[in-house]
């Protein structure tokens, strides 16, 4: 198992899943959105069909959940996951500090970051 600061080396079976996650992703749309099912909502709002597949790609290789982990098995389980559906580096155009209101959930003011993409031609 790599530590938890070593960068992440997948292996066979982790490039195979990458293969077949790209493979899955570059059918077409309405193929993608079959793929998907039904929405998934969360907070009222349906996710992206993209991301209701990687969600069932997640779903389908199992493993323990992130809080039954020590915490360096869940740092390697997270940069596992993120080198899996990690895509094309997105083209970004600035970036700028913002802070979200979160009073209402207790939490005072919270630093975020927002990056704006370049926009289409």
């Amino acid at each position: 198992m790599t530590p938890g600061n070593a960068p992440f080396l997948p292996s066979v079976a982790d490039r195979a899943q990458r293969r077949a996650f790209e493979a899955l992703l570059a059918l077409q749309r309405a193929v993608r959105h079959r793929a998907a099912g039904q929405p998934h909502i969360v907070d009222g709002g349906a996710l992206d069909p993209d991301i209701t597949v990687g969600l069932r790609v997640l779903g389908r290789i199992g493993g323990k959940e992130l809080d039954e982990r020590s915490v360096a098995d869940a740092r390697h389980a997270l940069a596992a996951e993120s080198w899996l559906f990690a895509g094309e580096l997105a083209d970004v155009a600035n970036v700028e500090d913002v802070v979200l209101d979160g009073s209402s959930y207790g939490a005072g003011d919270i630093p975020a970051r927002l990056y704006r993409p370049h926009p289409r031609p």
